[in-house]
């Protein structure tokens, strides 16, 4: 939303009003997609309702014991910076059958050097 007075438009937009809220919560989140894909999951923004942003982790995020840390430290930190006027997160219940731990670090197998 814009307004012709700069110091309107400015509150309009410090305050959210008139955004997408489901749009900004999306963008908000892009900066986290990298660091889920490198784990092989996602977060998807389902609704907006009054503040309270309703997600769903999908991918080897869904179940993932550490599903939960992420959340928290990621997700809600990248809405609450990101998402004028953020109130919480909700999560939308897991669809996977069983958790499952995150993803550990790549064993290599070492070999001697060849002579």
């Amino acid at each position: 939303m814009r307004s012709a007075d700069p110091a309107v438009g400015w509150l309009l937009d410090a305050y959210g009003v008139g955004a997408n809220d489901p749009a900004v919560a999306v963008q908000a989140l892009e900066p986290m997609k990298p660091y889920l894909a490198e784990h092989g999951g996602d977060v998807e923004v389902l609704g907006v309702t009054n503040g309270v942003v309703r997600v769903r982790m999908v991918g080897a995020c869904s179940g993932c014991t550490a599903a939960s840390i992420t959340l928290r430290e990621g997700v809600e930190e990248a809405l609450r910076t990101g998402l004028p006027g953020f109130v919480a997160i909700d999560v939308a219940p897991d669809d996977s059958e069983h958790s499952h731990p995150p993803p550990g670090p790549t064993l290599l197998q070492i070999q001697p050097r060849p002579v």
